[in-house]
């Protein structure tokens, strides 16, 4: 799959999975300064690998989901998403703000553009948290009004700053901020809290900070996204998530895969744009099918509890949830884990994988090669990695496998050799494959060994890495 390329806001750290392009900037007020769904996390951890890969729609929202899942899997990277280019510079702002900030206080101050006094800030010290599974969204009812009224009364709000920051017109009450702006959702006025999101109390929604729950949940969760932010590659693309979906999805296939839907999947909403509907497909689809059906992708679809659709088990928020991955799809997992750069090939001897797969290597910004054609390849052109994909394994002649890995070897900085392991419990008996010693034989010593999985033994495969 070769690399691809968005439309978006390029940010620092990011890994070298995509290329991000800069969209021109907008400003007219059209988005959402906070949300108010509610989420319960059900999910157990994944069995498959350690590390998730986020998707999500950029809505305030996205940073408290971001927040519970790193609490039981860490990230492998993050990519927002949204159609609305405005959105998205909100999202970048609401990160840039959470690095500026030093503590869960200091963060709504810089957020709403208010000071508060020692009375609201007792008040907000005070507020008990939600459990850590739960983020604070739009409920009938929410205890939290009478505090959210006495934090109002206690502040000093900046309506310049804030129409500057952020182009929106909000006037401050006694329990939030009043603001209007025209939204893809029709709620264009709604109140702006810090943490009471009880309709019955306000005469429009209110949308909330969340604070006391998310990654404000407590000081530690908030360093803790803090952190993420530093140090997660994080995406941010400017396009509908249903066109770009299925790439998503198959350039990340082997992590588990959590996205963040808000309400996309309600009715209002796919009546407005069927093609969000594709997201339901390709995730019951890809996220269902098993060997021989490939891929077979970890996906689970994270939805606004209010207004939840029921969805297949096997891709739905669910406790009893089990993804199962066949051993070629774990082996792909590990190989993928030792891809560097951009511009990588992996060499076959297959052809039949080759037309099937119409010459696109199944790992991400990777292209296949033949192994005939490779070995007549000639020029200076070096590779960020290489990838010899079971040669022996498949009856290529010694002297021709070594040709292979030398001159791979001189190709790039970084050798990656998947081969059927002679010495595991799925090929002694058979003499098939190539030992770690034969390759070291040829060379050297490895940077990195590691051992794909089989159905009866944990090393069917042998996984060598050289890098210079």
């Amino acid at each position: 799959m070769e690399q691809l390329e968005f439309q978006g806001i390029p940010c620092g750290n990011q890994d070298g999975l995509y290329v991000v392009y800069r969209c021109e900037n907008s400003r007219s007020g059209n988005y959402y300064f906070l949300s108010n769904d509610q989420f319960r996390f059900k999910l157990p951890k994944s069995p498959n690998v350690a590390e998730t890969v986020m998707i999500g729609v950029a809505n305030p929202h996205f940073l408290h989901i971001i927040s519970i899942y790193s609490t039981v899997s860490s990230l492998k990277r993050i990519i927002a998403v949204d159609a609305n280019h405005e959105q998205l510079i909100h999202f970048n702002r609401l990160c840039a703000t959470v690095l500026q900030s030093s503590n869960r206080i200091d963060y709504l101050q810089r957020l709403f553009k208010v000071r508060f006094n020692s009375k609201a800030i007792s008040k907000l010290n005070g507020v008990s948290t939600s459990k850590i599974d739960e983020v604070r969204g739009g409920v009938e009812r929410d205890p939290y009004f009478l505090v959210e009224k006495e934090i109002w009364g206690n502040l000093h709000f900046d309506d310049e700053c804030f129409w500057n920051t952020y182009g929106l017109k909000a006037n401050v009450s006694d329990s939030g901020l009043l603001i209007q702006a025209d939204t893809v959702g029709d709620i264009n006025t709604y109140f702006a809290t810090f943490l009471c999101c009880s309709r019955s109390d306000y005469e429009f929604w209110p949308f909330t900070a969340g604070y006391g729950s998310g990654f404000l949940q407590n000081e530690i969760t908030f360093n803790r996204m803090k952190e993420i932010l530093r140090t997660t590659p994080l995406y941010m693309l400017h396009a509908d998530l249903s066109d770009i979906y299925s790439d998503l999805l198959l350039s990340n296939r082997y992590s588990p895969i959590s996205v963040w839907c808000s309400n996309l999947l309600c009715d209002y909403f796919t009546s407005k744009n069927p093609a969000l509907r594709q997201i339901i497909q390709v995730s019951s689809t890809l996220g269902t099918q098993f060997e021989p059906e490939f891929p077979e992708i970890d996906v689970v679809l994270l939805q606004d509890e209010r207004t939840r659709i029921m969805l297949p088990k096997l891709i739905d928020n669910i406790k009893s949830r089990f993804r199962k991955w066949s051993v070629h799809t774990k082996n792909f997992a590990k190989v993928s884990n030792y891809i560097r750069g951009n511009k990588n090939i992996e060499i076959i001897s297959v052809r039949s994988w080759f037309n099937a797969d119409q010459g696109k290597s199944k790992l991400a910004n990777t292209k296949y090669i033949m192994l005939d054609d490779f070995l007549v390849f000639e020029g200076d052109s070096t590779f960020s990695s290489i990838v010899v994909h079971i040669l022996q394994g498949h009856g290529v002649p010694t002297e021709n496998y070594e040709k292979v890995l030398l001159k791979a070897y001189s190709m790039s900085e970084n050798l990656i050799i998947l081969e059927h392991n002679r010495s595991s419990k799925d090929f002694v008996r058979q003499k098939i494959g190539v030992t770690i010693d034969e390759i070291r034989d040829i060379l050297g010593m490895e940077s990195f060994l590691d051992f794909g999985p089989g159905v009866s033994c944990d090393d069917r495969n042998l996984i060598m890495v050289y890098r210079k």
